[in-house]
C-alpha cells in the first residue's frame, strides 16, 4: 500500500501544480512522468480521431487525467 499512496501523491501533485515527476532508473538514466492538458480545439480534434472515446466525462465531471 505505500508505493500506491506514494503514486495517488506525486499524480495529486502533478495535477494540481503541473509539476513533472522524475525517476531516477539504473546506470543513470531517468523517466519523466507529467501530464499534458489539452487546448479545447487540440482535445476536439483528438477525440473525433478517436482518441478517449470509452471515458464519460459527465461521470468525471469533464477532467480526463
Amino acid at each position: 500500500m505505500i508505493f500506491a499512496d506514494a503514486l495517488q501523491m506525486i499524480v495529486d501533485d502533478m495535477i494540481d501544480n503541473s509539476i513533472t515527476f522524475d525517476f531516477k532508473l539504473a546506470k543513470g538514466k531517468v523517466a519523466e512522468l507529467y501530464i499534458k492538458e489539452f487546448s479545447d480545439e487540440e482535445f476536439l480534434k483528438r477525440r473525433k480521431r478517436g482518441l478517449w472515446k470509452e471515458i464519460d466525462y459527465l461521470a468525471t465531471n469533464f477532467s480526463g487525467y
